[in-house]
């Protein structure tokens, strides 16, 4: 399946976020053996160690008796649908990231707009996913510094 490899890499990150918000949820009890080598590269790498282990075949992922109940709970209150933030948020996107398609962060931050969350949603022209870092920095600090002082945040919706 085309783009399976790419996804794969951000499993164990997904995994290992949901196991620190639920400590029940134990990704080494869901994947199978060719894929526990995921995991074991995201506790101890970066996105693109985990992108050096050699992709799992679809439907070799989990493990045959996983329970996928609690992670599949975990991930269903996570649905911008569902969600309530509580913080002050800033989502930076850029006009021509190929990886995270503005069409899709504008569907996330309408969602999250609609259930009453106040979202800062800047948009960085002529930037690629990558290049979203260094166009966003002098916002991102500003947001800080703004949160940080207690100043009311900008409210995009």
């Amino acid at each position: 399946m085309p783009g399976i490899a790419a996804a794969q890499s951000f499993l164990p990150l997904i995994l290992l976020g949901a196991q620190a918000a639920d400590p029940s949820i134990r990704p080494e009890d869901l994947l199978t053996d060719q894929a526990r080598p995921l995991l074991d590269s995201a506790r101890t790498g970066c996105l693109d160690d985990i992108r050096r282990v050699p992709p799992v075949v679809d439907g070799q992922v989990f493990r045959a008796d996983a329970d996928l109940g609690p992670l599949t709970d975990y991930m269903t209150k996570q649905e911008p649908a569902a969600v309530k933030v509580v913080v002050p948020t800033m989502i930076a996107q850029s006009s021509t990231d190929a990886v995270v398609p503005k069409s899709g962060t504008d569907v996330l931050v309408d969602t999250l707009c609609a259930r009453g969350n106040q979202i800062d949603y800047r948009l960085y022209e002529g930037a690629d996913h990558r290049q979203t870092i260094g166009a966003s920095l002098g916002d991102i600090q500003s947001f800080v510094s703004a949160v940080e002082t207690g100043a009311p945040a900008a409210d995009g919706c």
